[in-house]
């Protein structure tokens, strides 16, 4: 139970004194009538909150008390083979000079070295004090007893840990799949927010662990970026082919793992501008992220993303949505796309600012799952109405009035803008071929060839290999 349980609120800090509640307490917060799935909710993120709050900038420190992390064996190192035993707590006795990830944990007499995520400060998150929500503050709770609620917070928090203890064994690429574990928690903002703490501490430890295994060389490069706008340059003297020149041609020696904390924030590379003075200290290393958005998102050489039909039409939403462009499908157009694949990973686990419009399907194509027909009525309004025109017109004489032919919009034609017939057929479709005829052009609007499958699995593979448990991620962004 929560040892440190806070059971009344100040109404100007929300922070709790220390009383153990009443039985009557425990009763009314055990009575799921009395609370509401709104309630339930505001408790939870003040449980998410709290935790937040007791984990942010706790580096560990020389004489700390330490024990193993609950998924120590997935970390490189031989922590199984230390001293400490699950449950044991030792004291954090000294941190390497050159690599302060790694830890020399004292128990008893003896001595062993761990790295970063197999150990963390022995301190129950159980004993955290918990903010509680005022009534003044949360209209819900009007009523509900200061003990009430914070028997109900011990209660949540117990679900939270048995959760948190158990999300090793969810898998998050189920989370579309009813009646998964991970689809409960996706589609549950209740539960999701009781386990985001949780989730985020898997995806540092799993991101740890590629890379102590893997972290290869922290590159440094010079380029030119001249003094022409992104859009006008020859492709030879963008930044982002300089970039892959340099680095992106070498994924083993440059896995872009490896992050300098110099400066502002972290950074995955250090670039050099010929030509302009300064020293990257973050600075440099930002701006050459913008010029690689900036080059890969406009009409100019490089083409690896084309703007969507919405963008070329100037008509609805989603205008300034870019997808993959299906005629770039070279070994060398495959080899740069999988650099930007890895950018994209680099940039997630080192919050470096990505300034990249993909349309919601390279997002879901990026991530390993299944684009939907409505992924792509919403950047395509051209092919929205012909599709709505075309499913209403459920009676021969509306059929015959759109004169539709099997010839549909074929984004694989060097862009978005070429026409094709669907395999087999040519002329006017008639009204007994209707059915068959929607369902091939849906299936041919969602085929590899249109969407740019083998160029997205390209990203892909460099993106899963730089950010690890990238469903989590997608979870919490949700």
């Amino acid at each position: 139970m929560i040892s440190n349980l806070p059971t009344d609120t100040d109404d100007q800090t929300g922070q709790g004194v220390n009383s153990w509640p009443s039985s009557e307490a425990w009763a009314t917060a055990a009575d799921n009538a009395l609370w509401s799935m709104e309630m339930d909710q505001v408790l939870s993120l003040y449980i998410a909150q709290s935790l937040e709050e007791s984990a942010t900038n706790k580096r560990l420190k020389v004489g700390t008390k330490v024990r193993l992390t609950a998924n120590y064996l997935t970390f490189s190192g031989d922590a199984s083979g230390g001293p400490l035993c699950p449950g044991d707590v030792g004291t954090l006795h000294m941190v390497n000079e050159t690599n302060n990830q790694i830890y020399c944990v004292q128990i008893g007499q003896k001595n062993w070295w761990y790295f970063e995520g197999t150990i963390e400060e022995a301190v129950d998150p159980a004993a955290v004090t918990l903010k509680l929500p005022s009534p003044e503050i949360h209209a819900a709770f009007a009523g509900v007893s200061s003990e009430a609620i914070a028997a109900r917070v011990a209660i949540l928090f117990e679900v939270s840990s048995m959760l948190s203890k158990g999300i090793q064994t969810v898998n998050f690429q189920d989370y579309l799949e009813p009646g998964s574990m991970a689809n409960v928690l996706f589609t549950n903002p209740f539960a999701r927010s009781l386990i985001k703490r949780a989730i985020s501490d898997l995806f540092t430890a799993r991101l740890t662990k590629v890379k102590n295994e893997r972290s290869g060389e922290f590159p440094s490069f010079e380029a030119n970026r001249g003094i022409l706008p992104a859009d006008q340059r020859k492709r030879r003297d963008t930044v982002f082919c300089q970039a892959f020149a340099n680095i992106g041609k070498q994924p083993d020696k440059y896995p872009l793992l490896s992050t300098s904390d110099i400066g502002v924030g972290s950074s995955f590379w250090k670039v050099k501008f010929a030509g302009e003075g300064g020293i990257d200290y973050g600075g440099l290393f930002r701006d050459s992220l913008r010029e690689i958005c900036a080059e890969l998102q406009c009409q100019g050489a490089l083409q690896l993303l084309i703007a969507c039909p919405n963008n070329k039409y100037a008509v609805a939403l989603n205008q300034d949505r870019w997808i993959l462009n299906p005629v770039r499908n070279s070994e060398k157009d495959l080899a740069e796309l999988a650099f930007l694949g890895r950018i994209l990973g680099a940039s997630i686990h080192t919050k470096s600012s990505l300034e990249l419009d993909l349309a919601p399907h390279v997002w879901k194509q990026l991530l390993g799952q299944a684009p939907t027909l409505d992924n792509i009525l919403a950047i395509d309004q051209r092919f929205k109405a012909s599709w709505v025109a075309a499913t209403s017109s459920d009676t021969p004489e509306a059929w015959e009035a759109l004169e539709r032919e099997w010839r549909v919009y074929d984004w694989s034609k060097g862009g978005v803008g070429g026409m094709a017939n669907l395999p087999g057929e040519s002329g006017l479709v008639s009204f007994e071929d209707r059915t068959r005829f929607l369902e091939m052009w849906k299936a041919f609007r969602l085929s590899d060839e249109q969407l740019a499958a083998p160029q997205a699995r390209a990203m892909r593979q460099q993106f899963s290999n730089v950010c690890a448990l990238v469903n989590a991620i997608f979870m919490l962004w949700h």
